[in-house]
């Protein structure tokens, strides 16, 4: 039987659901965790088994996102004002059970929906409170909401990533000899083996034309990757630039780690990235996307890397290239579907420090990253008659081939009737260039309501002032923003 339920919408937040799932059941146990797509078998009755589920399940989990309350079907009504809409259905089914925890969680930027907002059915739902699953903080998030759901359901929880715990502390000691062995055991004989990285997904969505992954090893949170031994010898560790993060669309590849281990007269370098998929498809992790400039040599990668990155997930992989026995320069090419997005400079000398790069790095998908930010307070930025436009929040990332804009809008429409924020046009002035937004999800704003959106752009890495302009029928306005 799950304890817990995860309510979701797929066009919202399917990423975000699947990856929680998976969290949730590292932390509390197998198969105590219910997502429909997970657990229905092929042919099953959609609503029994949902019905049946929630009658079972001592949590509920509702995942929201920043197009949950407004979601809309093809006639343009809402999908929670229908007695027959299935989230409206699940939630509602959860709130009327007593003794079932109900716990909102905000993904993706969201904010809590106000009750008065909510059908009468599930209004509830808006008094409750909720907890934020943020990218940058999602291991100390769902440790937070695994400990709450446990302490609700009086079950222990499962040492997760990164995670303290004091729940389930007596049962880590009464079994601490064994554990360990078993480990010590895990390690001497599966040192090399790893999961393959496969979801099922068709290859049709993988780029690059690639092959499907091989069916052995990968080096996803391994120590080495497929077919190759564990580094014992006299390698040592590199120094990592501190600005090598790469994006490109939805991809970000963070360099985490490098060891360099020499064999005779040769040498093997070895790359340790964390790649965030941020996007709604899967992407194909393999050694054609990295190239290494030694001298007037182009290494390619050969470490049999080839991995699917599903949908907003996060995962590390290592990279194998082989080393001319001279040079202590080099620079690292990333490229995605051929193209180079970027080259990071590497110096292969040694650090007196031990090799690092068999070990998964500790932290989250942005706990790299080079962040500054361009705008703390609230700063107006349209005046409209109706429709006012707030600029609540900019910030800018600094990667190695861009510099990520992302500004944080907040709009309030006076009018009795819906207006749509992406009726505001925006604009960065960057140099000689007038770029438009990388992302600009369209947000109804509305009658005498407020709504909130982010919008991304991406200028050039050397950028340090650029100009943010809004306009909206006949209201125009322009913002500089310092950006390094």
């Amino acid at each position: 039987m799950a304890l817990i339920f995860i309510s979701y919408r797929r066009d919202d937040s399917a990423g975000y659901s699947g990856r929680l799932h998976e969290e949730l059941e590292n932390r509390l146990g197998s198969g105590q965790v219910f997502r429909d797509v997970e657990a229905l078998r092929p042919g099953q009755d959609f609503v029994e088994a949902i019905d049946a589920r929630l009658r079972e399940c001592r949590a509920c989990v509702a995942m929201i996102g920043r197009t949950w309350l407004d979601a809309r079907d093809e006639t343009g009504r809402r999908r929670l004002d229908q007695p027959d809409d299935y989230v409206r259905l699940e939630i509602a089914a959860a709130l009327d059970r007593p003794g079932v925890l109900v716990v909102p969680a905000l993904v993706g930027g969201a904010r809590m929906p106000d009750a008065q907002d909510l059908p009468a059915s599930i209004q509830a739902l808006g008094r409750r409170q909720a907890i934020t699953i943020r990218d940058e903080t999602w291991e100390s998030d769902v440790d937070r909401l695994a400990n709450i759901i446990a302490q609700h359901c009086g079950v222990g929880t499962i040492a997760g990533p990164g995670a303290q715990r004091t729940s389930g502390r007596s049962k880590f000691v009464g079994l601490g000899v064994a554990a360990l062995a078993v480990a010590i055991l895990a390690i001497v004989l599966g040192r090399d083996a790893g999961p393959n990285g496969s979801d099922g997904a068709d290859p049709a969505q993988r780029v690059n034309g690639a092959p499907p992954p091989a069916p052995s090893g990968s080096p996803v949170e391994s120590g080495a990757p497929a077919g190759t031994s564990p580094v014992t010898a006299s390698g040592y560790a590199i120094a990592i630039p501190r600005n090598a993060e790469v994006s490109h669309e939805d991809l970000v590849y963070t360099l985490l780690a490098g060891s360099v281990v020499p064999h005779g007269a040769s040498r093997t370098l070895w790359l340790r990235f964390r790649v965030a998929n941020n996007g709604s498809g899967n992407y194909n992790l393999w050694d054609q996307s990295f190239r290494l400039a030694v001298g007037g040599d182009l290494i390619p990668a050969s470490g049999g890397l080839n991995e699917i990155s599903t949908n907003q997930s996060v995962r590390q992989v290592v990279v194998r290239f082989e080393l001319p026995p001279d040079g202590n320069r080099a620079t690292l090419r990333v490229s995605l579907r051929g193209d180079v997005s970027a080259e990071i400079p590497l110096d292969l000398a040694s650090t007196r420090q031990p090799p690092r790069h068999d070990t998964p790095v500790n932290g989250d998908a942005l706990s790299n990253a080079d962040i500054v930010t361009v705008v703390r307070e609230p700063t107006p930025l349209l005046n409209a008659g109706d429709m006012k436009v707030t600029l609540m929040r900019v910030t800018a990332r600094r990667f190695v081939n861009k510099t990520r804009i992302v500004l944080s809008l907040r709009a309030e429409n006076t009018a009795g009737y819906a207006r749509g924020l992406g009726d505001v046009t925006l604009r960065v002035v960057d140099g000689a260039d007038v770029l438009a937004p990388v992302s600009n999800p369209y947000v109804i704003v509305q009658g005498n309501a407020t709504a909130s959106n982010e919008v991304i752009f991406d200028v050039s890495p050397a950028s340090r002032m650029v100009v943010l302009r809004a306009s909206f029928g006949q209201t125009n306005r322009e913002i500089g923003l310092t950006v390094r």
